[in-house]
């Protein structure tokens, strides 16, 4: 393997900019190709896990945003549920004003409770069906971003062939 040296090759590029390359001690451009070092990961795992890792990112981005829509759904839903009830219950105390009112109480907390029970558990069950649907989407982002890979290397691949058939 080449060691690196100075000087650094240089080009202006306008506006400011350029662009600088490390000479190694033979004097040439000093360039190290991915996957052929000791220890390097070859290119295609790297790739690999690129693109699993940004199609789980946008699956958990996109399960995110569900999960928001249907946790508001949720709590919006049982909210007038209980206000509906509520009201119910407060017109049944105008109607039997002689009933005991502790036990008016106990049967609104009992109903109350019974309700956050059920807004709890479909809770969960929203929480699932966003998990499974960010589960799958990561798998169609990760195939999708696959498929485009490999299609972005089959061109490169012709084009390279092309190439060698120009010389």
């Amino acid at each position: 393997m080449f060691g690196i040296s100075s000087p650094q090759a240089s080009i202006d590029i306008g506006n400011g900019k350029h662009v600088q390359w490390l000479r190694g001690t033979d004097g040439e451009v000093w360039v190290w190709i991915m996957g052929e070092a000791p220890g390097d990961k070859p290119y295609e795992q790297i790739s690999e896990e690129l693109i699993a890792e940004r199609a789980r990112q946008q699956a958990q981005k996109e399960a995110e945003e569900l999960w928001k829509q249907k946790e508001a759904e949720i709590t919006k839903k049982f909210q007038d549920a209980m206000a509906k009830e509520k009201a119910r219950i407060v017109a049944e105390k105008w109607k039997i004003e002689t009933e005991d009112r502790k036990a008016a109480k106990l049967m609104e907390e009992k109903i109350q409770e019974e309700l956050k029970k059920r807004e709890e558990k479909e809770k969960q069950k929203g929480e699932e069906q966003i998990r499974q649907q960010e589960e799958r989407r990561a798998q169609e982002l990760y195939l999708s971003l696959k498929q485009a890979q490999q299609y972005s290397q089959h061109n490169e691949k012709e084009d390279h062939e092309w190439e060698e058939q120009c010389e």
